[in-house]
Formats: structure tokens, C-alpha cells, sequence
């Protein structure tokens, strides 16, 4: 049986180089917050295009915006989805 990894149903998180490694802090022993929180995201899609559509982008293809979006290829994301596989 195949099922489908395809939709809008995933969450994409952004984080700075190897911080998502750590799970805490070594200096504050507290958990490490994301450089972009999760954001809904699609699968197939682009990173730009979910950031955008969360108003976290603006429009590449306005004006000098495309250079204020140059910060995405320096973080590492992560894409995440949930969902159930039957038994059988």
C-alpha cells in the first residue's frame, strides 16, 4: 500500500546553522528556540513560497526585495508532517 507524502499539511521550521543539533542550551540548560518558528508549509513547494505565505517574506519579484529574502539559504529547515500508517 502507498500512501501519498503530497499536501498542505506539513510544518516547515527554520533554524540557525547546527543549532537544531542541541536540544538545550549548555549555558542556560533551557530549550532552544527555532530562528523561524513553524509555519504551515507544502510538499512539493519551496521554503520561500511558505514564508511568504505566511507574511514572513516579501514578494521576490518586487523591486530590490528578492535581496531582503537572501537570509533564507542561510538557515536550515526542517519539514515535518504527522500522519498514520495503517496495520495492515
Amino acid at each position: 500500500m502507498r500512501h501519498s507524502l503530497s499536501g498542505s499539511d506539513w510544518t516547515v521550521t527554520g533554524w540557525y546553522r547546527n543549532q537544531w543539533r542541541f536540544t538545550r542550551s549548555m549555558e542556560l540548560d533551557k530549550m532552544l528556540i527555532p530562528a523561524v518558528p513553524s509555519i504551515p508549509g507544502t510538499v512539493p513547494g519551496a521554503i520561500q513560497a511558505d514564508l511568504l505565505a505566511a507574511g514572513l517574506l516579501d514578494d521576490p519579484f518586487v523591486g530590490m526585495n528578492s535581496l531582503r529574502g537572501e537570509w533564507v539559504n542561510n538557515r536550515e529547515w526542517f519539514c515535518d508532517k504527522r500522519f498514520r500508517v495503517p496495520q495492515e
